[in-house]
């Protein structure tokens, strides 16, 4: 089944010609990719990452990371799906970075952090706790070996 008119080129952008089924593409892509993002945003997704015994503030952090990494995701591909192509390994204008390469620089941070709390929660709940020190200067150890165990590049050191 041929639609001439739903095929039929409506403008052209940086030497690619959008059509309207491109159109709708894009739209239902793009609403896919809010809705995705707003349920990553949610108290339940929240309360279900909860259980893995994680810090409030990761939680936080992650489903904010991923939420805007489905966006980017979902928008890229209504782009490709509206007929200009983007490419995930070509480098991005004014930055030398590929969208594949950010994307993994994400996972990383995600992973360091994670590390990080989870160092910081071994050693203030595990090690800290036997040594008979004051709470407080438990919580001080704690948090800076949390930050020691950050690399230098994302801890400002």
């Amino acid at each position: 089944m041929s639609l001439p008119l739903l095929e039929k080129p409506l403008f052209q952008v940086g030497g690619n010609y959008v059509t309207f089924l491109g159109l709708i593409a894009f739209a239902a892509l793009f609403t896919v990719g809010v809705i995705i993002a707003r349920i990553l945003q949610s108290d339940v997704v929240r309360r279900i990452l909860s259980r893995f015994k994680l810090d409030n503030n990761f939680i936080a952090i992650v489903t904010t990371i991923l939420s805007l990494a489905a966006l980017v995701f979902f928008i890229v591909s209504a782009v490709n799906a509206a007929g200009v192509p983007l490419y995930w390994n070509a480098p991005l204008p004014g930055i030398t970075l590929s969208l594949l390469q950010i994307f993994l620089l994400i996972a990383l941070l995600i992973a360091v952090f994670w590390l990080s709390s989870r160092t910081k929660r071994f050693l203030f709940t595990r090690f800290l706790v036997k040594s008979g020190l004051d709470r407080a200067l438990q919580h001080a150890i704690a948090q800076i070996v949390g930050y020691w165990t950050m690399p230098a590049s994302i801890s400002g050191r």
